[in-house]
């Protein structure tokens, strides 16, 4: 036997034992550029370079050795389940081709091994959950008794998970479509269309995203979940691997549930009035509640089917949900029971299918039913973690949730004819909102610097923003966005 064939025999051994283990290190997210990895190496190329010498023995001899360690190659890399038919077949195939069993493992093998070390690894699960309507930490009214009760709950559920809270989060908009539509663009603009189509109403149609684009970078695919308010899943090129909408506001959405027939009818009905508006505005000037709103409800099954497709999670997936929750109306209680009668469904109060704006007391009434809702909410949330574990890949994922603005359960609205009137918790209960964070190397914990939204996603997923000066956002009376704020005045959360 020629050097020549054992140079052959010896090159096919060493690339049996390195390129498993070459995968092994990748799957794994190991350096291979390490030290231990590098001597490893070093040690299947003088195993190969030991092994080689049965070449010398003769074309059976080699292709046996060859056949052994293409078995037990396969076996590391696929898993044959101990079957002895299988490594048994392996192992005649390369008897078979004696004469160019070293050529075809150094083919095949060298290939495999380039695809190991050259395979970026796939990313880790990303989940980014938008809560409508969550006011911050910081944010909550501090004349209320039970503000102490739910900040406590929420630092310690997400504390208690891992997360970074930051309770002097702030969005620097009033409006949903403004304050996402800006985040994923890590934006802060004062034209009321950007990154939107401009005058098309609802859906909202996102026609640009930053965030989407570094998540395509990042090797993510992009499972959306979205309401019919805003529409997320028409950017160009973006990395989507599917897109589910619900209706937020459809009566359908009160079929599965347990409220009576008569509320049923009661709902049904004013939904049918709310579809005039010349008959909304006879009930505004005569100071007459109608919910027409089912609001969370449409979200639970939303919540149900991203709970299933959370437990099949991989790396490489990333989950983005708008959920209309905490937003009102305020319809479920700490249990997640549907409250009746439907009278209790109180809005926010600043609508114009509300009542008068808030008084102390009515706000207060708002506040009562809009922390049971989110207590209702985070049970919700911590079964997507529960799913996250259930698929094995909660240690590593990264999981942001946040809001897009406060409660909006103010006295006086953000708006410039109000300039005057607005006090620290006007502010607060309008822009003020949570924004949590959990990824590995991120030490669980709080922090409390008054920070924007786009500022804190960046940070969240490695985006560089760079830092805004604090403001807010009030709209004119003829609509526009502006910051007629002075200087001296802080817009963030008081």
């Amino acid at each position: 036997m020629s050097a020549r064939s054992y140079l052959g025999t010896a090159a096919a051994a060493a690339l049996l034992a390195a390129a498993p283990l070459v995968a092994f290190l990748t799957t794994n997210r190991y350096p291979l550029a390490s030290p231990e990895a590098a001597l490893l190496l070093a040690a299947c190329a003088g195993a190969g370079a030991l092994l080689g010498l049965a070449a010398f023995l003769g074309a059976t001899a080699a292709a046996l050795v060859l056949g052994a360690g293409a078995a037990l190659a396969l076996d590391l890399l696929f898993g044959l389940h101990t079957s002895k038919l299988a490594a048994l077949a392996v192992v005649l195939v390369c008897l078979a081709l004696r004469r160019h069993i070293a050529v075809v493992i150094i083919a095949a093998f060298s290939v495999l091994l380039a695809t190991s070390a050259l395979a970026r690894d796939a990313p880790p699960v990303l989940l980014h959950v938008i809560l409508d309507e969550h006011i911050g930490i910081d944010g909550l009214p501090p004349e209320m008794a039970e503000s102490a009760d739910i900040g406590g709950r929420l630092t310690g559920f997400y504390a208690g998970a891992g997360f970074r809270l930051y309770t002097g989060a702030f969005s620097e908009y009033f409006d949903t479509r403004n304050s996402i539509a800006n985040l994923v663009n890590f934006a802060s603009s004062d034209d009321d269309w950007a990154h939107l189509a401009e005058g098309r109403r609802k859906p909202y149609l996102l026609t640009d995203s930053a965030y989407f684009r570094h998540l395509a970078a990042l090797g993510y695919r992009l499972h959306v979940y979205q309401s019919d308010y805003l529409d997320f899943c028409q950017v160009p090129a973006a990395p989507y691997a599917a897109c589910f909408r619900y209706r937020a506001n459809s009566i359908g959405a009160l079929v599965p549930t347990t409220l009576g027939t008569l509320e049923r009818a009661r709902f049904i009905f004013n939904s049918f009035v709310a579809s005039s508006s010349y008959l909304t505005r006879v009930r505004v000037i005569l100071g007459h509640h109608a919910v027409s709103r089912v609001g969370p409800v449409a979200v639970l099954p939303v919540l149900q089917r991203l709970g299933q497709d959370l437990r099949r999670a991989t790396p490489g997936q990333a989950y983005l949900a708008h959920l209309l929750i905490p937003h009102y109306p305020y319809v479920l209680d700490e249990g997640c029971r549907l409250r009746e009668p439907i009278g209790e469904w109180l809005y926010n109060g600043v609508w114009q299918d509300s009542p008068a704006p808030n008084t102390a007391a009515s706000r207060a009434e708002r506040y009562r039913k809009y922390f049971a809702q989110i207590r209702c909410q985070q049970a919700l949330l911590g079964r997507l973690f529960d799913a996250l574990r259930d698929a094995g890949v909660w240690r590593d994922a990264i999981v942001v949730v946040h809001g897009d603005h406060g409660s909006r359960i103010v006295r006086h609205t953000p708006v410039t004819s109000n300039a005057a009137r607005l006090t620290p918790q006007d502010f607060s209960d309008a822009f003020s909102t949570l924004f949590a964070v959990r990824r590995p190397g991120l030490e669980a914990g709080v922090t409390g610097s008054a920070r924007p939204l786009q500022e804190l996603l960046g940070e969240a997923v490695g985006f560089p923003v760079e830092p805004l000066a604090p403001k807010v956002y009030l709209r004119s009376d003829d609509g526009r966005l502006i910051t007629p704020l002075p200087r001296d005045r802080s817009p963030a959360p008081q």
